[in-house]
């Protein structure tokens, strides 16, 4: 699937956006062929022509042609994108002219008139679209960005929060994203797609644009959802991790190539979302069952660890087998290793990897658990350093009931070296154990949920989130079903169940299913699928919580539209892989309803800490020597800032960060103003200056609302507000964001 899709922008001072972005994406092309990788501009009278593996672009002074590469027997696919206006629903559109199209480096620009400029960012994977505005746009009612649209390829008329698809009868063509607005103040809102089969008008709502500031931002998620892997076979079950020192992530696959014959693949990807290089081999051309992968990352070899289980035929009996990758290249580690080769059936492996380097040490190492039909779960260390993997101790029983099955594992151990191995035991219940980097069990289980299945685990080695399913009807495996959660901390040297379980998906009679967990730093991110049973569109949706509870930290996004059923989402965070970075990526496999049913990888950036956070404003000034207040960092949920004091009466030493409610009106005194405080914060101040570091809790209540600070700080100097022996900085309000 070649997509269209509206994409986050970074304003810089030499762009002001009002933007309507918009980025197109295709399939991964023949690692085979050198060819297939080459990408370049070719400059012709009054048109720039962009040539790339899976689509070929054509700007001229009307707008762009984008021609998804779809197989010589698919019919006209062409995306004509041409600029109409931009208006607000109740006042004069403003037309937009032509214009010669400009390159510099990898960008288009036309200059369409108005203080109105459209922008083409092209790369190998891609074309992003903005359409920038340097002023508002006079009128009331919605914000309208109107493009019209010439092509074959057909998609429903109305209007769409989460996106729109444009295919041909095989299923295949461009999928446009959902749209957010960002004002330049931070605020947010949620917009929308209004297409009538001729025009296509991304539009943000009149109450968000009447207060918004500029530049305005028109944008979805964070990233771009990308495709992975398309083309001739059937592409499912992913799996994702990261690698901080090289930069990449490592996406591995199925690739379904006929009934009877499936191969592991992996594709790297840059931090950033692009694809970097060819499609890696992983299981080889063996005509056997390869299916299952999971993928960890060790930051102290950059290599990747990619863990499935392989039969001879469908029926088993499986074994499964590892193989590593270096993440700055790509190349194998040797042969692919048999990590089991037992006579049970043994399948569902999963892998965790080390976040912390240390060169003093050997932390050469994974861990790998799978189900052993008819033993339970057991779990392995194995060494990956040598160029052929070897085994570091014995198989050990991680629950030997023959009931258990469906483990997971977190991504790493964190800085602590601690894992947690989470699965379903017997009687629908979710257990967890926690173990060393030496795979020693610290503690005996403990049980998560006595009604559960089909967990997924993560955490920092510290604090662990285990999502789990459980049927609305009571039966197991059966739709609909719902969504939990539950924290677990490491204390006391053993796993503790913290607080009660969290169904936070479960919308009556909707299906929510198969969750996915990562620690992204300041949070924890859940992904999961989800549709009305009575369709098969299953629609992926994701969200933050709190880094120590199960409690909502985030808005619900959606990814994954039209006609498909998603599935099989996998997420690895680029904690995980050593970074500070809160960004993640999602993998899932989508799959089309109609024929011919074919299924893809997709990929999708997705961030913990978005956006600047809520506004922060003087709400009154100061005076007497009491300096200035500020905030430096995101104000958002989850997130820790430092409330900050600079140029105070440099004789003050001490003093006190006082935070006090909105509601409570400021006391005049002087030139100054009082804040009526619920809490004082001693401090200490030298040279003026002092700093208090405060972390921002996750409340749904929260968002929305604000709060004040005031400094106030013992001088020696004279006092400026009735005879107060203290200086007053100025009075700030803060608006909880998520």
């Amino acid at each position: 699937m070649n997509t269209l899709k509206l994409k986050n922008t970074a304003l810089t001072s030499s762009l002001l956006c009002v933007a309507a972005t918009s980025a197109f994406a295709q399939g991964q092309p023949d690692p085979a062929s050198i060819a297939a990788r080459s990408f370049g501009f070719l400059e012709v009278p009054g048109q720039t022509v962009v040539s790339a593996p899976s689509y070929e672009a054509t700007f001229d002074d009307s707008g762009m042609r984008y021609e998804p590469v779809l197989g010589a027997s698919a019919p006209d696919s062409a995306f004509v994108l041409r600029a109409a206006s931009v208006s607000r629903a109740e006042g004069a559109a403003i037309v937009l002219r032509g214009g010669a199209p400009k390159q510099t480096a990898d960008r288009v620009t036309i200059d369409r008139g108005h203080g109105i400029q459209e922008c083409f960012d092209v790369s190998i994977d891609g074309v992003e679209l903005s359409y920038v505005l340097t002023r508002p746009v006079r009128g009331s009612g919605d914000l309208i960005v109107r493009t019209r649209v010439d092509t074959e390829l057909e998609a429903p008329c109305g209007r769409f929060e989460q996106g729109l698809k444009f295919t041909n009868e095989a299923g295949r063509g461009v999928a446009i994203g959902g749209v957010t607005g960002i004002s330049a103040d931070g605020a947010t809102a949620r917009g929308e797609l209004r297409w009538n089969g001729e025009f296509l008008d991304l539009a943000l709502p009149a109450e968000f644009v009447a207060r918004a500031s500029y530049p305005l931002v028109i944008d979805p998620l964070v990233g771009t959802e990308q495709v992975g892997d398309t083309g001739q076979f059937d592409s499912v079950r992913a799996d994702v991790a990261y690698d901080v020192s090289t930069g990449h992530y490592l996406v591995a696959f199925v690739r379904q190539m006929s009934l009877n014959v499936s191969r592991i693949r992996a594709q790297r990807v840059n931090a950033n979302g692009t694809l970097d290089g060819a499609v890696i081999s992983i299981s080889g051309n063996n005509l056997s069952v390869a299916t299952n992968p999971s993928v960890a990352n060790n930051n102290q070899l950059n290599r990747f660890a990619v863990v499935w289980q392989e039969a001879d035929s469908a029926i088993g009996p499986f074994d499964i087998r590892l193989a590593a990758v270096e993440a700055a290249s790509g190349g194998a580690v040797g042969a692919p290793f048999a990590v089991t080769t037992a006579g049970p059936n043994e399948i569902d492996p999963v892998v965790s990897g080390e976040r912390t380097p240390d060169v003093t040490s050997s932390r050469d190492e994974v861990l790998v658990a799978w189900h052993t039909q008819g033993a339970g779960i057991q779990a392995r260390q194995i060494d990956i350093d040598p160029l052929t993997s070897s085994f570091v101790g014995f198989v050990i029983d991680v629950d030997s009931d023959a009931s258990a099955r469906h483990p997971a594992i977190s991504k790493s151990g964190g800085d602590a070296g601690r894992h947690v191995i989470a699965w379903e035991a017997a009687q629908s219940s979710v257990r967890a154990r926690a173990y060393s980097r030496e795979l020693t069990a610290f503690a005996p289980a403990i049980t998560i949920t006595t009604n559960g299945f089909c967990p997924a685990v993560d955490g920092d080695g510290n604090h662990f989130l285990v999502a789990f399913e459980r049927s609305e009807s009571g039966f197991e495996g059966t739709a609909p079903r719902n969504v939990g959660c539950r924290m677990t901390r490491f204390s006391s040297n053993s796993l503790v169940a913290v607080g009660n379980i969290d169904l936070f998906a479960s919308t009556p009679n909707d299906d929510e299913c198969a969750p996915t967990v990562a620690f992204l730093g300041p949070k924890f991110a859940v992904a999961w699928s989800e549709a009305d049973p009575a369709l098969f569109d299953y629609r992926g949706r994701v969200r933050s919580f709190a880094p120590n509870r199960c409690t909502i930290c985030s808005e619900l996004e959606s990814f994954g539209i039209g006609s498909v059923r998603v599935s099989d989402i996998a997420m690895a965070s680029q904690w995980s892989g050593g970074s500070a970075s809160t960004q993640a990526l999602i993998a899932w496999g989508e799959y089309d309803l109609g024929a011919p049913f074919e299924s893809e990888i997709k990929l999708h950036r997705y961030q913990a800490m978005l956006g600047s956070g809520g506004v922060v404003q003087n709400a009154a000034a100061g005076c007497g020597g009491g300096g200035v207040a500020g905030i430096s960092g995101n104000f958002q949920m989850a997130n820790t800032v430092a409330v900050e004091l600079n140029g105070a009466d440099p004789l003050a030493l001490s003093g006190a960060l006082h935070i006090g409610s909105v509601g409570t009106p400021l006391v005049p005194c002087g030139p100054c103003s009082i804040l009526t405080p619920f809490v004082a914060i001693p401090v200490m101040i030298q040279f003026g200056s002092t700093s208090v570091d405060l972390s921002i809790g996750c409340s749904t209540d929260l968002v929305g609302q604000s709060i004040r600070f005031q400094f106030a700080n013992a001088v020696t100097s004279t006092a400026p507000c009735l005879n107060l022996p203290v200086g007053l900085s100025n009075v700030l309000e803060a608006q909880f964001a998520y």
